[in-house]
């Protein structure tokens, strides 16, 4: 009997922990909530969404969406470099933006998204 109480608690907790639900997939929007459990600011809703990578440098888009932009959306894009763990934001929608590179932080929720793509490529 015991055993048919512990079996299907085994199976939830190894299904759970499986790696493909933490597998990012390409072109498909995450919420800021969803990647590090908690929200990002009040009134404002932030999105990822992975774009692919080119040998070590992987790049994503993310959205900012809320009441302080009056419904605007921003979309920033994003180079990942996975070999040196460094980021640079490379442009917007409108505009072609290049930033200088800055070291991931591991303990940034900013980072976290990054972070996945390069554990995943």
């Amino acid at each position: 009997m015991k055993r048919l109480l512990i079996a299907p608690l085994f199976l939830s907790l190894l299904v759970g922990f499986s790696p493909e639900n933490n597998k990012i997939v390409k072109g498909e929007w995450i919420s800021h909530e969803k990647i590090t459990g908690k929200q990002y600011n009040i009134g404002v809703l932030l999105f990822y969404r992975f774009l692919g990578c080119i040998d070590d440098v992987c790049q994503y888009e993310y959205k900012f969406k809320g009441e302080w932009v009056n419904g605007e959306e921003k979309i920033k894009i994003v180079n990942v470099y996975c070999d040196t763990l460094e980021v640079q934001q490379i442009g917007t929608r409108e505009v072609n933006v290049i930033l200088p590179k800055v070291p991931l932080k591991f303990n940034s929720d900013k980072s976290k998204f990054a972070l996945m793509i390069c554990e995943q490529s």
